[in-house]
């Protein structure tokens, strides 16, 4: 975040063309590290039945990006009467969020430490600021016979006995008045590691390479592939949306400024918040709702989650017929934005949804994932921008877009063969 605040300085005071090319660059690559951090952290945080609805937040103000950058960057240039003042205001809200940052993004990881002693499976939470600071231990004595445990107010000891000498024994110590270290330790020994942490089943710190070599053969199960191509060709179609509805409503016979070309953007957006409930919540109820029809009941399965990408593979592809059709036949500026808001909804209805799967999928590498999705979507999104106005012109405005809408679906259908086939060894290996 430090790299991205400093490279919106470089480019707010550029004086050559080669210097804002090259602080774009550095400053793709710093944000490019922060948005691959979202998997992560909402896979840590929240538990498989609310993790669409958290996913498709981070998801939503990812994309959102989009729609806004172009929204708030047109009124900057035409109010303001210089591009340079976006990167200005940029740094500023770059700079905000990283004191935000810096407070309150402390370590929450904490590794357990497995231990077998007399037949007793231990766990004890460990944290390397203090040896008591999270003291908790739990050990359970397995039973030949299942004994009620009974309730009890106290917190501190649990224990189900009974005459016989077979009888079950569970017990859970805690320390009566564990020991709290200030804050400012906790945060100055959870804050700003240089590298990554893991779990339970793996070292606590890992270094980038060991990092980056574990993250590129996920990109060959077909979940993350999959996830990858949509949220590659979802965002690189709205970049090329992006630059040829830019040229083309700047030209005559609309003749747009800079403002208005960015109000085009609203309609995105719209579809980006109509998303969000579809690849959140609904997705989270109907996840549950299979979930429980499943035998034996309580394991779910991540395929579970597959049936609410149908929507977004349905209306997303669809509204990028519709911008083709009115760029082609000149129909309003408003269903330009509109089928440009079909086609962001999958973002957040589809995507989202996609995304989710493939972290419920491989819980522990959410890291990696997050990496190979955010980048390539953004190689992708970098390629299909230098050849955007050329493959316009040569194609036309309904060969473009038709070719975007079928590669789309061509994606999607690949969808049902993840739900009716799975291959369960490579999902254990993980």
């Amino acid at each position: 975040m430090v790299t991205l605040l400093l490279s919106n300085i470089w480019a707010a005071n550029v004086q050559s063309y080669g210097s804002l090319v090259g602080s774009r660059f550095i400053g793709g690559l710093a944000g490019g590290v922060i948005e691959a951090l979202g998997p992560q952290i909402v896979a840590e945080c929240f538990p498989n039945r609310h993790l669409g609805q958290a996913m498709v937040v981070y998801v939503g103000f990812l994309a959102a990006g989009s729609s806004l950058g172009p929204i708030a960057a047109g009124a900057i240039a035409t109010r303001l009467h210089s591009w340079r003042w976006f990167f200005n205001i940029s740094a500023i809200a770059v700079g905000l969020n990283l004191l935000s940052s810096l407070l309150m993004f402390p370590e929450t990881t904490y590794p357990l430490q497995q231990q077998h002693i007399d037949g007793v499976t231990s766990f004890a939470a460990a944290d390397s600021s203090s040896n008591t600071l999270d003291n908790l231990e739990l050990r359970t004595l397995r039973p030949k016979t299942p004994s009620p445990i009974p309730r009890t107010s106290s917190p501190t000891l649990v224990n189900a006995t009974t005459a016989d000498d077979d009888a079950a024994s569970i017990e859970l110590h805690t320390p009566l008045h564990p020991p709290h270290p200030p804050l400012l330790r906790t945060w100055l020994t959870r804050s700003l590691f240089l590298t990554v942490s893991h779990g339970a089943d793996r070292p606590p710190r890992r270094g980038i390479l060991s990092f980056l070599r574990s993250a590129a053969p996920l990109l060959v199960t077909p979940p993350v592939l999959v996830t990858t191509l949509l949220f590659g060709l979802t965002i690189g179609w709205t970049v090329v949306a992006s630059i040829v509805v830019s040229a083309q409503y700047s030209a005559p016979p609309w003749l747009f400024d800079a403002e208005q070309v960015g109000f085009l953007n609203w309609g995105p957006l719209v579809g980006l918040l109509v998303g969000i409930p579809v690849g959140g919540a609904v997705a989270d109820v109907l996840y549950g709702a299979l979930a429980a029809r499943k035998k034996g009941g309580g394991n779910s399965d991540p395929r579970h989650r597959l049936p609410a990408v149908l929507p977004g593979a349905v209306v997303s592809p669809a509204g990028w017929l519709v911008m083709g059709f009115a760029l082609r036949d000149g129909w309003a500026w408003g269903a330009t934005s509109a089928g440009w808001g079909m086609a962001a909804f999958g973002l957040t209805a589809s995507a989202n949804v996609m995304l989710t799967y493939v972290v419920d999928c491989f819980p522990g590498k959410a890291g990696e994932i997050g990496v190979l999705v955010n980048g390539m979507k953004n190689f992708f999104a970098f390629g299909v921008s230098y050849g955007s106005l050329a493959w316009y012109e040569s194609a036309g405005a309904m060969g473009q877009f038709a070719t975007m809408a079928g590669l789309s679906w061509a994606v999607y259908a690949v969808v049902p063969v993840l739900y009716f086939w799975r291959n369960k060894r490579s999902d254990l290996e993980w």
